[in-house]
Protein backbone atom coordinates (compact mmCIF):
# COMPACT_ATOMS: atom_id res chain seq x y z
CA UNK A 1 0.00 0.00 0.00
CA UNK A 2 1.11 3.93 -0.84
CA UNK A 3 3.03 4.79 2.36
CA UNK A 4 4.28 0.95 3.04
CA UNK A 5 7.96 -0.12 3.19
CA UNK A 6 9.22 -1.85 0.07
CA UNK A 7 12.22 -4.13 -0.65
CA UNK A 8 14.18 -5.40 -3.45
CA UNK A 9 17.26 -7.73 -3.46
CA UNK A 10 20.18 -8.63 -5.24
CA UNK A 11 21.34 -11.51 -3.20
CA UNK A 12 19.14 -13.42 -1.10
CA UNK A 13 20.22 -16.49 1.26
CA UNK A 14 22.92 -16.92 3.77
CA UNK A 15 24.60 -13.67 2.38
CA UNK A 16 21.84 -11.27 1.89
CA UNK A 17 22.20 -7.72 -0.03
CA UNK A 18 18.67 -5.64 -0.58
CA UNK A 19 17.82 -1.97 -0.85
CA UNK A 20 14.51 -0.90 0.90
CA UNK A 21 11.91 2.22 0.02
CA UNK A 22 8.92 3.49 0.39
CA UNK A 23 5.78 2.71 -2.32
CA UNK A 24 4.56 5.66 -3.59
CA UNK A 25 1.39 4.14 -5.60
CA UNK A 26 -0.37 0.67 -6.39
CA UNK A 27 -2.50 0.48 -9.95
CA UNK A 28 -4.09 -2.99 -10.31
CA UNK A 29 -0.90 -4.56 -9.00
CA UNK A 30 1.68 -2.47 -10.83
CA UNK A 31 3.58 -1.37 -8.09
CA UNK A 32 5.75 2.78 -7.94
CA UNK A 33 8.71 3.07 -5.68
CA UNK A 34 11.28 5.01 -4.26
CA UNK A 35 10.41 8.71 -5.91
CA UNK A 36 14.20 8.25 -7.34
CA UNK A 37 16.27 5.85 -9.48
CA UNK A 38 17.86 2.71 -7.64
CA UNK A 39 20.43 2.70 -10.14
CA UNK A 40 18.27 4.15 -13.51
CA UNK A 41 19.07 0.81 -15.31
CA UNK A 42 16.07 0.82 -17.37
CA UNK A 43 14.30 -2.85 -17.49
CA UNK A 44 14.97 -4.77 -14.56
CA UNK A 45 14.36 -8.52 -13.36
CA UNK A 46 14.58 -8.00 -9.39
CA UNK A 47 12.81 -9.58 -6.49
CA UNK A 48 10.68 -7.07 -5.13
CA UNK A 49 9.33 -7.81 -1.45
CA UNK A 50 7.67 -6.82 1.62
CA UNK A 51 10.22 -5.24 3.91
CA UNK A 52 10.03 -4.04 7.48
CA UNK A 53 11.98 -1.08 9.22
CA UNK A 54 13.04 -1.71 12.85
CA UNK A 55 14.31 1.47 13.62
CA UNK A 56 14.56 5.02 12.36
CA UNK A 57 17.87 7.52 12.95
CA UNK A 58 16.98 11.15 12.51
CA UNK A 59 19.50 13.28 11.43
CA UNK A 60 19.96 16.70 10.11
CA UNK A 61 22.97 15.88 7.99
CA UNK A 62 21.56 12.18 6.49
CA UNK A 63 18.70 10.18 7.99
CA UNK A 64 18.59 5.85 7.27
CA UNK A 65 16.71 3.73 8.99
CA UNK A 66 17.38 0.00 9.88
CA UNK A 67 15.38 -2.35 7.81
CA UNK A 68 15.57 -6.00 5.82
CA UNK A 69 13.29 -7.00 3.42
CA UNK A 70 10.89 -10.04 3.89
CA UNK A 71 9.01 -12.17 1.50
CA UNK A 72 9.10 -11.68 -2.19
CA UNK A 73 5.59 -10.11 -4.17
CA UNK A 74 6.46 -9.44 -7.42
CA UNK A 75 8.79 -8.60 -9.68
CA UNK A 76 10.68 -5.55 -10.09
CA UNK A 77 10.52 -4.73 -14.16
CA UNK A 78 11.53 -1.10 -14.56
CA UNK A 79 14.36 1.56 -12.60
CA UNK A 80 14.05 4.98 -14.15
CA UNK A 81 15.04 8.73 -13.07
CA UNK A 82 11.82 9.14 -11.18
CA UNK A 83 10.85 5.66 -9.63
CA UNK A 84 11.44 2.09 -9.60
CA UNK A 85 7.90 0.24 -10.38
CA UNK A 86 6.84 -3.55 -10.69
CA UNK A 87 4.40 -5.97 -10.65
CA UNK A 88 2.93 -7.76 -7.81
CA UNK A 89 2.94 -11.68 -8.63
CA UNK A 90 5.53 -13.89 -9.33
CA UNK A 91 8.96 -13.33 -8.57
CA UNK A 92 12.25 -13.73 -11.21
CA UNK A 93 14.47 -16.93 -11.44
CA UNK A 94 17.75 -16.18 -9.54
CA UNK A 95 21.09 -18.08 -9.71
CA UNK A 96 21.71 -20.55 -6.91
CA UNK A 97 25.34 -20.13 -5.81
CA UNK A 98 27.41 -22.18 -3.02
CA UNK A 99 30.40 -21.27 -1.64
CA UNK A 100 32.87 -23.55 0.82
CA UNK A 101 35.81 -22.03 2.50
CA UNK A 102 38.19 -24.93 3.35
CA UNK A 103 40.89 -23.86 6.18
CA UNK A 104 43.06 -26.02 8.56
CA UNK A 105 42.06 -23.80 11.64
CA UNK A 106 38.47 -24.43 11.50
CA UNK A 107 35.23 -26.70 10.45
CA UNK A 108 34.17 -26.06 6.32
CA UNK A 109 31.95 -23.51 6.12
CA UNK A 110 28.79 -23.59 3.20
CA UNK A 111 27.12 -20.36 2.09
CA UNK A 112 24.33 -21.23 -0.20
CA UNK A 113 22.25 -18.10 -1.74
CA UNK A 114 20.83 -16.63 -4.62
CA UNK A 115 21.80 -13.53 -6.94
CA UNK A 116 19.96 -12.23 -9.52
CA UNK A 117 20.46 -12.97 -13.13
CA UNK A 118 21.75 -9.86 -14.79
CA UNK A 119 24.64 -8.80 -17.18
CA UNK A 120 25.75 -6.08 -14.94
CA UNK A 121 25.21 -7.16 -11.76
CA UNK A 122 25.66 -10.97 -11.91
CA UNK A 123 29.60 -10.96 -12.01
CA UNK A 124 29.63 -7.68 -9.54
CA UNK A 125 27.65 -9.45 -7.35
CA UNK A 126 29.74 -12.73 -7.74
CA UNK A 127 33.19 -10.61 -6.71
CA UNK A 128 31.33 -9.21 -3.74
CA UNK A 129 30.02 -11.92 -2.56
CA UNK A 130 33.40 -14.26 -2.07
CA UNK A 131 34.91 -11.20 -1.17
CA UNK A 132 32.77 -10.76 1.55
CA UNK A 133 33.04 -14.45 2.86
CA UNK A 134 37.04 -14.24 2.18
CA UNK A 135 37.33 -11.23 4.56
CA UNK A 136 34.52 -11.83 7.00
CA UNK A 137 36.30 -15.53 7.90
CA UNK A 138 40.14 -15.12 7.08
CA UNK A 139 42.13 -12.21 7.71
CA UNK A 140 42.04 -9.48 5.01
CA UNK A 141 45.74 -8.77 5.41
CA UNK A 142 48.95 -10.41 5.60
CA UNK A 143 50.52 -13.66 4.14
CA UNK A 144 47.80 -16.13 2.59
CA UNK A 145 47.29 -18.76 0.15
CA UNK A 146 43.66 -18.93 -1.58
CA UNK A 147 43.03 -21.88 -3.60
CA UNK A 148 40.07 -21.69 -6.16
CA UNK A 149 38.08 -24.14 -7.94
CA UNK A 150 34.84 -23.00 -9.26
CA UNK A 151 32.07 -24.70 -12.04
CA UNK A 152 30.14 -22.56 -14.12
CA UNK A 153 26.80 -23.98 -15.07
CA UNK A 154 25.43 -22.79 -18.22
CA UNK A 155 21.87 -23.73 -19.51
CA UNK A 156 22.34 -26.60 -22.21
CA UNK A 157 24.62 -28.94 -20.08
CA UNK A 158 27.58 -26.60 -20.84
CA UNK A 159 30.29 -25.63 -17.99
CA UNK A 160 33.25 -23.37 -17.38
CA UNK A 161 35.91 -24.74 -14.68
CA UNK A 162 37.99 -22.10 -12.74
CA UNK A 163 40.81 -23.07 -11.15
CA UNK A 164 43.15 -20.74 -9.96
CA UNK A 165 45.77 -20.37 -6.67
CA UNK A 166 46.52 -17.04 -5.21
CA UNK A 167 49.37 -16.14 -3.01
CA UNK A 168 50.60 -12.97 -1.79
CA UNK A 169 49.62 -10.78 1.42
CA UNK A 170 46.13 -9.84 0.04
CA UNK A 171 44.91 -12.50 -2.05
CA UNK A 172 40.96 -12.35 -1.39
CA UNK A 173 40.47 -9.73 -4.15
CA UNK A 174 42.64 -11.07 -6.84
CA UNK A 175 40.82 -14.60 -6.44
CA UNK A 176 37.61 -12.93 -5.98
CA UNK A 177 38.37 -11.33 -9.40
CA UNK A 178 39.38 -15.02 -10.75
CA UNK A 179 35.63 -16.13 -10.26
CA UNK A 180 33.71 -12.39 -11.65
CA UNK A 181 36.36 -12.11 -14.89
CA UNK A 182 34.59 -15.35 -16.60
CA UNK A 183 31.16 -14.57 -15.85
CA UNK A 184 31.54 -10.83 -17.43
CA UNK A 185 32.82 -12.28 -20.60
CA UNK A 186 29.85 -14.63 -20.68
CA UNK A 187 27.59 -12.01 -19.52
CA UNK A 188 29.06 -9.06 -22.61
CA UNK A 189 29.06 -12.05 -25.14
CA UNK A 190 28.15 -10.83 -28.23
CA UNK A 191 26.32 -14.06 -29.41
CA UNK A 192 23.52 -15.33 -27.30
CA UNK A 193 21.93 -14.40 -23.97
CA UNK A 194 23.28 -16.86 -21.45
CA UNK A 195 21.77 -18.16 -18.67
CA UNK A 196 23.85 -19.30 -15.47
CA UNK A 197 22.42 -22.46 -13.78
CA UNK A 198 24.48 -22.59 -11.07
CA UNK A 199 27.72 -21.48 -9.04
CA UNK A 200 29.83 -23.63 -7.23
CA UNK A 201 32.93 -21.87 -5.62
CA UNK A 202 35.26 -23.96 -3.49
CA UNK A 203 38.38 -22.23 -1.67
CA UNK A 204 41.23 -23.43 0.31
CA UNK A 205 42.53 -21.04 2.53
CA UNK A 206 46.23 -21.34 4.37
CA UNK A 207 48.20 -18.77 6.16
CA UNK A 208 51.18 -19.23 4.54
CA UNK A 209 52.58 -17.95 1.26
CA UNK A 210 52.71 -21.19 -0.73
CA UNK A 211 54.62 -19.69 -3.71
CA UNK A 212 57.43 -20.65 -5.88
CA UNK A 213 59.90 -19.75 -8.61
CA UNK A 214 60.87 -21.26 -11.90
CA UNK A 215 64.94 -21.45 -10.77
CA UNK A 216 66.00 -23.70 -13.33
CA UNK A 217 65.20 -25.95 -16.48
CA UNK A 218 67.16 -28.77 -18.11
CA UNK A 219 66.71 -31.77 -20.48
CA UNK A 220 68.17 -34.87 -18.39
CA UNK A 221 69.07 -37.04 -21.31
CA UNK A 222 71.78 -37.42 -24.20
CA UNK A 223 71.66 -34.64 -27.28
CA UNK A 224 70.29 -33.92 -29.87
CA UNK A 225 66.82 -35.74 -29.37
CA UNK A 226 65.83 -38.44 -32.00
CA UNK A 227 61.96 -38.25 -33.01
CA UNK A 228 59.83 -40.65 -31.20
CA UNK A 229 61.27 -40.91 -28.37
CA UNK A 230 60.42 -39.45 -24.47
CA UNK A 231 63.36 -37.64 -22.70
CA UNK A 232 62.89 -36.52 -18.96
CA UNK A 233 62.56 -32.28 -18.63
CA UNK A 234 63.58 -31.58 -14.83
CA UNK A 235 62.24 -28.15 -13.64
CA UNK A 236 63.65 -26.79 -10.08
CA UNK A 237 61.46 -24.73 -8.23
CA UNK A 238 62.36 -22.04 -5.21
CA UNK A 239 60.18 -21.23 -2.67
CA UNK A 240 60.39 -18.23 -1.24
CA UNK A 241 61.81 -19.27 1.89
CA UNK A 242 64.91 -20.53 -0.55
CA UNK A 243 63.92 -24.23 -0.63
CA UNK A 244 64.28 -25.92 -3.72
CA UNK A 245 62.07 -28.87 -5.01
CA UNK A 246 63.02 -30.36 -8.21
CA UNK A 247 60.17 -31.75 -11.11
CA UNK A 248 59.91 -33.74 -13.78
CA UNK A 249 57.66 -34.01 -16.77
CA UNK A 250 58.18 -36.50 -19.97
CA UNK A 251 58.78 -34.53 -22.89
CA UNK A 252 57.46 -36.33 -25.66
CA UNK A 253 59.18 -35.74 -29.44
CA UNK A 254 56.74 -36.22 -32.49
CA UNK A 255 57.94 -39.16 -34.60
CA UNK A 256 57.31 -36.44 -37.76
CA UNK A 257 59.67 -34.09 -36.08
CA UNK A 258 62.41 -32.52 -38.39
CA UNK A 259 65.45 -32.13 -37.86
CA UNK A 260 66.60 -28.50 -36.33
CA UNK A 261 66.87 -26.17 -33.06
CA UNK A 262 63.79 -25.92 -31.32
CA UNK A 263 62.41 -23.96 -28.09
CA UNK A 264 61.73 -25.69 -25.00
CA UNK A 265 60.24 -22.79 -22.48
CA UNK A 266 59.04 -23.51 -19.27
CA UNK A 267 56.97 -20.68 -17.63
CA UNK A 268 54.24 -19.60 -14.96
CA UNK A 269 50.98 -19.14 -16.79
CA UNK A 270 50.64 -15.35 -17.13
CA UNK A 271 54.09 -15.83 -18.94
CA UNK A 272 52.86 -18.41 -21.54
CA UNK A 273 49.56 -16.45 -21.98
CA UNK A 274 51.92 -13.33 -22.56
CA UNK A 275 53.84 -15.28 -24.99
CA UNK A 276 50.58 -16.66 -26.33
CA UNK A 277 48.71 -13.17 -27.22
CA UNK A 278 52.28 -11.67 -28.57
CA UNK A 279 52.00 -14.57 -31.43
CA UNK A 280 48.80 -13.82 -32.35
CA UNK A 281 49.62 -10.02 -32.42
CA UNK A 282 45.94 -9.60 -32.54
CA UNK A 283 43.42 -9.75 -29.19
CA UNK A 284 41.10 -13.17 -29.32
CA UNK A 285 38.16 -12.48 -30.80
CA UNK A 286 35.65 -15.85 -30.71
CA UNK A 287 33.72 -16.76 -33.47
CA UNK A 288 30.95 -18.45 -31.51
CA UNK A 289 29.28 -19.52 -28.51
CA UNK A 290 31.21 -22.45 -27.92
CA UNK A 291 34.86 -21.40 -28.76
CA UNK A 292 34.32 -18.57 -26.23
CA UNK A 293 32.89 -21.44 -23.40
CA UNK A 294 36.47 -23.00 -24.98
CA UNK A 295 39.16 -20.72 -24.58
CA UNK A 296 37.11 -20.08 -20.56
CA UNK A 297 38.14 -23.66 -20.15
CA UNK A 298 41.46 -23.61 -21.04
CA UNK A 299 42.70 -20.88 -18.55
CA UNK A 300 45.66 -21.14 -16.96
CA UNK A 301 46.03 -21.99 -13.06
CA UNK A 302 48.54 -19.82 -11.31
CA UNK A 303 49.61 -23.40 -9.40
CA UNK A 304 50.85 -25.16 -12.53
CA UNK A 305 54.44 -25.06 -14.56
CA UNK A 306 53.29 -24.82 -18.01
CA UNK A 307 56.28 -26.24 -20.79
CA UNK A 308 56.16 -26.22 -24.49
CA UNK A 309 58.80 -27.74 -27.15
CA UNK A 310 58.27 -25.41 -30.61
CA UNK A 311 60.16 -24.89 -33.73
CA UNK A 312 60.49 -22.45 -36.23
CA UNK A 313 57.59 -23.92 -39.07
CA UNK A 314 54.77 -23.28 -40.76
CA UNK A 315 52.25 -22.71 -37.78
CA UNK A 316 49.11 -20.47 -37.57
CA UNK A 317 46.14 -19.13 -35.71
CA UNK A 318 42.83 -19.43 -37.71
CA UNK A 319 39.76 -17.86 -37.19
CA UNK A 320 41.19 -17.49 -32.96
CA UNK A 321 42.30 -21.72 -33.68
CA UNK A 322 45.56 -22.43 -32.63
CA UNK A 323 46.71 -24.63 -35.43
CA UNK A 324 50.41 -25.61 -35.06
CA UNK A 325 51.77 -27.21 -38.31
CA UNK A 326 49.83 -26.75 -41.40
CA UNK A 327 51.38 -26.95 -44.66
CA UNK A 328 51.98 -23.69 -46.91
CA UNK A 329 49.47 -24.07 -49.26
CA UNK A 330 46.49 -24.47 -47.06
CA UNK A 331 48.04 -21.55 -45.29
CA UNK A 332 48.09 -19.58 -48.94
CA UNK A 333 44.12 -20.95 -48.97
CA UNK A 334 42.78 -20.02 -45.86
CA UNK A 335 44.63 -16.49 -46.14
CA UNK A 336 43.48 -15.57 -49.44
CA UNK A 337 40.98 -12.38 -49.45
CA UNK A 338 37.74 -14.34 -50.54
CA UNK A 339 37.75 -16.80 -47.88
CA UNK A 340 36.88 -14.02 -44.97
CA UNK A 341 39.06 -15.73 -42.27
CA UNK A 342 41.35 -14.32 -40.15
CA UNK A 343 44.64 -15.90 -40.16
CA UNK A 344 47.52 -14.76 -38.12
CA UNK A 345 51.38 -16.82 -39.34
CA UNK A 346 53.55 -18.19 -36.29
CA UNK A 347 57.22 -17.82 -36.20
CA UNK A 348 57.09 -20.77 -34.50
CA UNK A 349 54.78 -23.71 -33.75
CA UNK A 350 54.51 -26.15 -30.87
CA UNK A 351 54.88 -29.48 -31.28
CA UNK A 352 54.82 -30.52 -27.91
CA UNK A 353 52.85 -28.92 -24.90
CA UNK A 354 52.62 -30.25 -21.07
CA UNK A 355 52.09 -29.23 -17.37
CA UNK A 356 53.22 -29.76 -13.98
CA UNK A 357 50.52 -29.25 -11.12
CA UNK A 358 51.96 -28.44 -8.51
CA UNK A 359 50.85 -26.98 -4.14
CA UNK A 360 52.12 -23.69 -4.78
CA UNK A 361 51.41 -20.23 -7.22
CA UNK A 362 54.27 -20.46 -9.87
CA UNK A 363 56.16 -17.55 -11.00
CA UNK A 364 59.16 -16.77 -13.71
CA UNK A 365 59.84 -19.03 -16.64
CA UNK A 366 63.36 -20.77 -18.52
CA UNK A 367 64.32 -21.48 -22.07
CA UNK A 368 66.39 -23.97 -23.30
CA UNK A 369 67.55 -24.82 -26.91
CA UNK A 370 68.25 -28.37 -27.84
CA UNK A 371 68.59 -30.23 -31.55
CA UNK A 372 66.71 -32.44 -32.75
CA UNK A 373 68.17 -35.05 -35.58
CA UNK A 374 66.10 -37.62 -37.58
Amino acid sequence: APGSAVGVSLLEGDLDLSVTGTVTHVDEGRVYAFGHPFYNLGPTRFPLKKAWVYSVFPSLQVSWKIAAALDAVGTMDQDRTTAVSGRLGEAPRMIPVEMRLRSPRADERVFRFRMVEDELFTPLLAYVSLLSVLQGHERAFGAATLRLDARLALAGGREVRVRDVVANDQPAPQAAAVLAGPLAVLAANAFEPVTVAGIEVAVDALETVERATVARAWVDGPLPLRPGTTVPLKVQLRTHRGATTVQTLAVAVPASAPTGRYTLRVADAATMDALEQREMRQPFVARDMGQLVRALGKLRAGNRVYARLSRPGSGAIVGGEYLPALPGSVLSVLGSADQGTTVVPLPASAVWEGEIATDQAVTGWRQVVVPVER
